[in-house]
């Protein structure tokens, strides 16, 4: 489910502002990104966030907008600038050049200037970091409760037609045998073979036909799936996993029924079945 959220938090001269944000994803896969200075806290803030989110692809940022105290000091790497000069007095040397090489041409070397982290105070950062986190999640879980309405609004209509579907499959059931009994006599008629119409062997098969017709315990089946999805529509708790689920298990029974029944009406409502089904499908796939 979509999302984006954001929390500012001051205390004791520092400001940090956080944004997060969220995108559709089967799974959750979390990338946060913080200053140089805040990098300890990344697990933290990832377990809080996962107490929150169970799906999806969520963004977040860290910055410190304002600190009344130095974050970060500076340093020189002493070592790497020793070893800078001496490769640029080697290179003059052996080349006979001049070494005209200026302060700020050394100082703009990699690694030469160094930003250490100043965490004079954990505990202080670590407090402001979840509540500016803890505002943030706040706002986005607000705007994603409001699309889940919607996407539960949307489901519940099709679960509707669904239902109205498999009924009209259900009262078409008993039609296939009768059908298939009427096209046997028929064939047999036609070709002159009435007799045959009260042989035990075809009695048998026509029997056997029934039995493997019959799509009693897939329609069953299909009413228990959508009142569960139903349930879970009503559930506080995540229900994405569990409405893919029971997508797939219904998607299962339709293609049973579908193979049962040699009835062109009753695949015809099957076809229609797993359309609506399909757009439960992808719309459980943004629900977290």
């Amino acid at each position: 489910m979509t999302g984006y959220g954001e929390g500012i938090v001051s205390k004791s001269g520092i400001t940090i502002h956080t944004e997060i944000s969220s995108v559709n994803k089967k799974q959750l896969d979390i990338q946060f990104y913080l200053p140089k200075n805040l990098i300890c806290f990344e697990s933290d803030l990832q377990k809080q966030i996962k107490k929150v989110i169970s799906r999806g692809r969520i963004n977040g940022s860290v910055n410190i907008i304002s600190s009344s105290k130095p974050m970060v000091e500076v340093e020189v790497n002493r070592a790497l600038l020793s070893s800078y000069k001496v490769a640029i007095n080697e290179i003059a040397g052996k080349g006979n050049l001049k070494n005209d090489i200026s302060l700020s041409t050394i100082i703009n070397q990699p690694d030469i200037i160094q930003f250490k982290p100043v965490l004079s105070d954990n505990n202080l950062l670590n407090e402001i970091l979840h509540k500016s986190l803890a505002k943030a999640l706040n706002s986005l879980m607000k705007m994603k409760k409001k699309e889940g309405q919607e996407l539960k609004y949307d489901i519940s209509k099709r679960i509707e037609k669904l239902t109205t579907i498999v009924e009209i499959i259900e009262k078409r059931s008993p039609v296939v045998r009768r059908n298939y009994n009427k096209k046997l006599i028929s064939r047999l008629k036609s070709e002159g073979l009435e007799k045959l119409i009260n042989d035990e062997r075809v009695l048998r098969e026509v029997a056997l036909y029934g039995e493997r017709s019959d799509i009693t315990e897939e329609v069953v089946r299909i009413n228990s799936h959508l009142k569960q999805i139903n349930s879970h529509l009503e559930s506080k708790k995540s229900v994405g996993r569990a409405l893919d689920f029971l997508c797939q298990e219904l998607f299962r029974e339709i293609n049973t029924i579908c193979a049962k029944a040699d009835d062109l009406k009753i695949i015809k409502s099957a076809v229609k079945f797993k359309i609506e089904l399909e757009k439960i499908r992808e719309q459980s796939q943004n629900v977290e």
